[in-house]
């Protein structure tokens, strides 16, 4: 029983590193310049803002777009549910259901845009690591 434990702890944790609780879709908008950063986070999971203080423990999601010679770090972002929390001892600021992200391309840019996005998601049972998603567009 004593190799069981470890074991069973083991494998659903190596479970719950493989499940992918936020899709991410990114697609240019001409008319106003904007790349639209969409996100469908499965119901009871949730992200964290930008805005969320770290040191409290959750990883706030952050943003890296690289268009020609500009990086843009900070995209606007709905607001987020603001709740105190007990276990992490502090005020989270978290986005849920389908949260649309926004963020504004230098005028006349054109060519590849790369970019990454960086998140964590958490459910009321706990957090899986945060995860990397990479997109790449190209705009006309």
């Amino acid at each position: 029983m004593k190799r069981f434990v470890p074991l069973l702890f083991l494998l659903t944790s190596f479970q719950m590193l493989g499940q992918q609780h936020v899709e991410w879709t990114v697609n240019y908008d001409s008319n106003s310049n904007q790349l639209i950063i969409e996100s469908i986070i499965d119901q009871g999971w949730h992200i964290y803002s930008q805005d969320q203080d770290e040191a409290i423990g959750p990883i706030a999601t952050s943003f890296e777009i690289k268009a020609e010679d500009t990086v843009i770090r900070r995209v606007k972002e709905p607001a987020p549910i603001v709740k105190k929390d007990p276990n992490f001892g502090g005020e989270l600021m978290y986005l849920e259901g389908q949260p649309q992200f926004k963020a504004k391309l230098p005028e006349g840019v054109r060519g590849v845009v790369t970019g990454e996005i960086v998140y964590m998601s958490c459910n009321e049972e706990g957090c899986l690591p945060p995860k990397m998603k990479k997109f790449k567009l190209i705009i006309k």
